[in-house]
């Protein structure tokens, strides 16, 4: 589910851990609002508008780490270019089961990544 490595090559090409935190925190933010918009774009069959948030939410995803959700963005992306509107918005309403599970495990992994900080 998690890429327990993702952040800290995210923290080494920034050269910051704070701002590698910074996004993931940001991520977990955005989260929801992401989900909801693609879930009204699908809903709505909007393929423009399911592009534009769910090729957002796949490269975020790879970002922090969360590599089932990623791929099973990419199995929605999938389905909206071959214009299977239906698959997509099946395959889309199954993002909030796993992005509660991915939420849940970047939150652990934030919390044990960092909390002992060398002193």
């Amino acid at each position: 589910m998690l890429d327990p490595l993702a952040l800290a090559r995210l923290a080494c090409e920034l050269e910051s851990e704070d701002l590698a935190r910074s996004i993931a925190n940001t991520y977990l933010r955005m989260l929801d609002s992401r989900l909801s918009r693609a879930e009204t774009a699908l809903e709505s069959r909007d393929e423009v508008a399911a592009m534009d948030v769910l090729l957002s939410l796949r490269v975020s995803s790879c970002t922090v780490g969360l590599m089932r959700l990623e791929s099973a963005v990419l199995c929605v992306i999938e389905a909206v270019r071959r214009g299977e509107a239906e698959l997509a918005r099946v395959r889309g309403a199954r993002l909030a089961g796993l992005a509660a599970a991915a939420r849940s495990a970047l939150r652990a992994h934030l919390d044990l990544a960092w909390s002992v900080q060398p002193g």
